[in-house]
């Protein structure tokens, strides 16, 4: 992907398996992530949705604990914070609801979550480094050789977020076919 052919910048909600895989494995949610550290999406997120974030990586990537502060410190800089008011009850999983509600609140254009890992992908796990407490340049702030990342990783997507498809004007797409749109 070329980061200099994005369009304008749309309003985006990351599904919490799309920023572990960009975390954690690359690819095209490392793009997705890039294009929100480097201001050309606005990526918005809720307290929940980093609460989610905080539990997965604590639950699956213990490893990672100690860097936890530090990931969460950066995504607040870099992502729009709402405060959803309005519950909702729209699909059984309630963390997808969640997704929904910090979609409305934020008013985004897209919610972006995850699909099946890539073929040949087998699990793998997070290694952070003390490159991290660098100041790198905001391009690399989530890039493997700053973090000290092992690719491996590609979190499981949300089946019921993509058949929803769209929800209130609001595309539900995987992070291939955001970029696809995006950079198109």
């Amino acid at each position: 992907m070329n980061l200099g052919t994005a369009k304008r910048s749309a309003r985006v909600v990351i599904d919490t398996n799309v920023l572990i895989s960009a975390l954690g494995f690359g690819g095209k949610p490392r793009e997705i992530l890039i294009l929100a550290t480097l201001r050309k999406i606005q990526a918005v997120t809720s307290a929940v949705l980093l609460a989610e974030l905080q539990e997965v990586i604590n639950k699956k990537f213990p490893i990672l604990e100690p860097k936890l502060d530090l990931i969460v410190k950066k995504i607040t800089r870099k992502f729009i914070l709402v405060h959803p008011k309005t519950i909702l009850k729209v699909l059984r999983d309630e963390d997808d609801n969640r997704v929904l509600e910090a979609s409305l609140t934020g008013k985004c254009d897209y919610i972006i979550t995850g699909d099946e890992a890539p073929a040949g992908l087998r699990p793998g796990y997070l290694l952070p480094s003390a490159q991290w407490e660098r100041n790198p340049s905001e391009a690399e702030n989530f890039s493997h050789s700053s973090m000290g990342l092992r690719p491996g990783f590609s979190a499981k997507g949300d089946k019921d977020l993509l058949d929803l498809a769209t929800f209130k004007g609001i595309k539900i797409l995987t992070p291939k076919q955001f970029l696809e749109e995006f950079c198109a």
